[in-house]
This record gives structure tokens, sequence and C-alpha cells, in this order.
């Protein structure tokens, strides 16, 4: 699927962490403060640069570039995504697929794929054509605007062809850093700018949302502070927020999911 982002980059400018001294005491969860915008227009590309100050108390903030796909026992393949453990298969592309059991859950898996390809219980994939002909899948969302983007993706054969049709869920816990586009109103107020109901299909664009590096190897689950810059661009910001007054929503999360709290930015307009 399509988006309009162009630019996502994090970076870690600097770390505090006790050594001759007794370590701070953070809360597990992370806690972030806003330190500074900057914004840049290079060969037409509008990039905003964002300088956050954080402190972790047991220094799990970051994913690798090895964490691609589900943390899972060695013996059980399963998850826990959205309330219901799920058994999980690698196809031959290697894309992760998940097939519903009948138990429920309440932790969610650390588990950073962007989407799941839902199975039915014979592990074939959930087809639109299962939706128009079979009550059980009666529910799921028409191919519609935002859902075809959001949950429905079409199949190709080599020539380009479309051949079908195949249901999935997006799962929120792929970014570490969340952020939410917020546009000034003429009544003062910020309303968010939502690309998943701004776009249609095929034009689809998703999320400025992103993934920082592991930010502390040494010492695992020391307490942690320090800054994190984190890019965004695209070659069509201006041309969708010209003369608009916008601030930005910002969160981040640890690899144990817990979420910070959340801050704002100043307003800015181009």
């Amino acid at each position: 699927m399509r988006t309009i982002k162009y630019l996502l980059a994090m970076v870690i400018l600097s770390l505090g962490a006790g050594s001759c001294f007794d370590p701070p005491e953070f809360p597990i969860e992370p806690r972030i403060e806003f330190e500074n915008m900057i914004y840049k227009r290079v060969n037409n590309i509008d990039s905003l640069i964002f300088f956050i100050t954080f402190t972790d108390g047991d220094g799990d903030l970051g994913l690798s570039n090895s964490d691609n796909s589900c943390t899972l026992t060695s013996d059980i393949n399963q998850i826990c995504f959205e309330g219901k453990v799920y058994d999980l298969y690698q196809n031959a592309q290697g894309q992760y697929e998940i097939v519903e059991t009948a138990t429920t859950c309440n932790t969610p898996t650390v588990c950073y794929n962007n989407k799941f390809v839902i199975l039915k219980p014979d592990r074939t994939p959930i087809r639109y054509g299962d939706k128009r002909n079979n009550p059980v899948y009666a529910s799921l969302p028409d191919f519609i605007k935002p859902y075809n983007c959001i949950n429905w993706e079409l199949e190709r054969n080599n020539i380009n062809v479309v051949t079908d049709t195949t249901f999935f869920r997006l799962n929120p816990n792929h970014y570490n850093f969340e952020i939410d586009f917020l546009i000034k109103q003429s009544n003062g107020q910020f309303v968010e700018f939502d690309f998943t109901k701004e776009f249609d299909f095929p034009g689809c664009g998703l999320t400025f949302d992103g993934r920082f590096p592991i930010l502390y190897k040494d010492k695992p689950g020391s307490p942690m502070e320090g800054r994190i810059r984190f890019a965004i661009g695209s070659a069509a910001m201006r041309a969708l927020f010209s003369l608009k007054t916008l601030k930005f929503r910002i969160q981040i999360k640890d690899r144990a999911l817990h979420k910070s709290n959340i801050i704002e930015t100043p307003e800015i307009s181009f």
C-alpha cells in the first residue's frame, strides 16, 4: 500500500545512565518531553525534525532491525492479538498469517509485523468471496473507504493482473513512535487529520508513525534518559497543509508495550 511518507529516521543524540553513581529511579513506563521542532524545505521536500527527551526505568526502549517478526515461545507459535489467541504461521513469502483459536487473552504479544493475514480454520486466507458467500465472514467490512486501505489487499499474478482480494488486520504494535497531525479549526480547536480517512484506494495514505532503534544495549534493564531525534518529510506536505496551522501529538512505547505520556508540539504553519 502506498503512503505519502517520504523520510522516517531516528537518531539517539545522548544517553544517561548511572555508572559511578547510584542510578536514577524512573518509572518503567517511558516518559517524554518536547524539546524542539525544526522545519526545513530541501529539493521540494518539506521536512520536520522533532527533538524529544525521554526517561525509562528499565531501559527497554527501541527495536532492532531484526525485530520484524513476533516474539514467540519455542514450543507454541501463538500470539495474543486484539484480545484473542491466534496460532501463527509463516507462508512461503515470509509473511506471518494467523488463525483464531477459541481462547481469549489480555496481554498483547510483543509482535512487530505491520499486518497479519487472517486465516480460516483450514489455514487458507479469508478472501472477499468468503465475505459474500459465507455468513461467518459477512460482518467483515466492505471494500470501501477506509477499509480498502486498512483491511483488504489485492492479490496479483506474475503479470500484475488482480486475481483476488485478501483480508488482513493492521498490527498496532509494529511502530514504537506514534505521531498524529492536528489541524487548527476556525473555532481555535485542533482536529486530527486522519490519513486513513482522507485518502482512498489505491492512493492509500496510512501513517507517519515509525520505529527507532534499541537505545542502550550495554546494561539491559538499567534506567536511562536521553534525547531522540525523529524526522518526517513529504513532497506533498505543503500541498496538503498550506495556509493551515498544525501541531503534532507524540507518544512512544517500549518493548513491553508500555506507553509513554502524550505530548503536543507548538503550532506551525507552512
